[in-house]
């Protein structure tokens, strides 16, 4: 970090604006799943306006379409909230898949 005073008098700081990166292990995406029957699968509301229209469509679809898996609507309660119940049910391995769509 520098400082230099300006010809009026006020002073600046000049701040570096990278970030430091955390070095973390990669790992690739999870395998597809071969078929739903008997899986349990969130359709994830973001509330954003197309996303509210469309993901209970999917969600019935999916029900329509695979009348033995298990098909959860869940809607957040803003796309930058947090839903600690949402995420705890999906690190708890309850979901097998995950619909996420922010639709804009």
């Amino acid at each position: 970090m520098s400082a230099m005073v300006s010809p009026e008098g006020a002073l600046y700081k000049a701040l570096n604006p990278v970030a430091e990166i955390k070095e973390m292990q990669l790992q690739g995406l999870s395998p597809r799943l071969v078929g739903l029957e008997g899986k349990t699968i969130y359709v994830v509301n973001s509330t954003k306006p197309v996303a509210e229209a469309i993901q209970p469509h999917i969600a019935n679809l999916l029900k329509e379409r695979h009348p033995d898996a298990e098909v959860r609507l869940f809607s957040r309660k803003g796309y930058r909230g947090e839903e600690p119940e949402l995420f705890e049910e999906l690190i708890k391995g309850r979901a097998d898949a995950v619909i996420y769509g922010v639709a804009d």
